[in-house]
Formats: C-alpha cells, sequence, structure tokens
C-alpha cells in the first residue's frame, strides 16, 4: 500500500515560527509601500533622465525634461500637449515606472497623463511686437520709452 498525503494537512504546516512568519510579512509590505514626498519622485524623475541622457534616449528626454509633474496620494500626473506625446510616452512608460517604483521602493505608484487644451499652451514662436507688447503690459514705462525715442518694433 502506498503512503498518501492528505493536503488539508500540508495547509497546516509552516516551517517558520509564527514570529518570523509576521515579521516576513511586515517586511514584504514596508518593501511594498514605503512612504514619498513629491521631492522624492521628482529626485527619481530626474535621475532617470540622467540615465537616459547618458543612454542617449533624446526623445525621452524632450518629453519628460520640462514637464510639469504633480503627485495626487501616489499617482504621477504628467501634462502633455497632445495625443502624438501621450502615444511617445506609453513606449517608455513601462521603463519609467519601473525605474521610479525601485527608487522610491514602492509598488503602489502610478502615472496617469492629462492633455492641456490648445487655448492654455502659449504660443512658442513669437513675433518681435508680440514679445514688446507682452514686455510692455509688464512695464509700461517702455511705451513712453518707445515714443520718446521714436522707435518701430513693427519690423
Amino acid at each position: 500500500m502506498q503512503p498518501s498525503l492528505n493536503i488539508n494537512e500540508t495547509k497546516k504546516y509552516d516551517p517558520r515560527t509564527p514570529k518570523d512568519s509576521e515579521k516576513g510579512k511586515e517586511e514584504l509590505i514596508s518593501n511594498i509601500a514605503k512612504p514619498f514626498t513629491f521631492e522624492d519622485v521628482q529626485k527619481a524623475w530626474f535621475k532617470f533622465l540622467n540615465i537616459d541622457e547618458k543612454e542617449n534616449k533624446t526623445s525621452v528626454i524632450i518629453l519628460l525634461k520640462n514637464r510639469l509633474i504633480e503627485l495626487d496620494n501616489n499617482t504621477i500626473w504628467i501634462k502633455l500637449e497632445n495625443l502624438i506625446q501621450e502615444s511617445k510616452l506609453n513606449e517608455f512608460k513601462d521603463d519609467l515606472m519601473f525605474f521610479i517604483r525601485n527608487e522610491l521602493q514602492n509598488s503602489a505608484i502610478y502615472l496617469k497623463t492629462s492633455i492641456i487644451e490648445e487655448e492654455n499652451l502659449q504660443k512658442s514662436f513669437k513675433t518681435d511686437k508680440e514679445k514688446f507688447n507682452d514686455l510692455a503690459a509688464k512695464n509700461p514705462v517702455l511705451l513712453d520709452l518707445k515714443e520718446l525715442l521714436g522707435l518701430d518694433i513693427d519690423l
């Protein structure tokens, strides 16, 4: 007759003591969900960019370098200008999140995107007249100086 093994009996067997078992759970939880601040996220973000810069991944750097990021609980929000940027981000999003989660030792971090509406975007190229008008709005004395010197900004 062959020896039999009851599955219910194997579930009862735990080679660790209850104290060791609890300690292991606490360590596992603390490694998965270590608390972090916005500054920690920024440091990890720029560290990722520096690594990509060394690897000549310019498209990643251009997309992420001067982006406004916000932290809402465990979600990092990044503001993009259009859907093309979002699709480009999706190409390396897994690598970025893997790196940030490892750096911050927290696997409960997520990355979400929001598209900035076009009316909120600033025009990136301005004419000389537009530049002058922007400066004059901040410093009205420039208008007086323009008239006093007889300057023509409409070049």
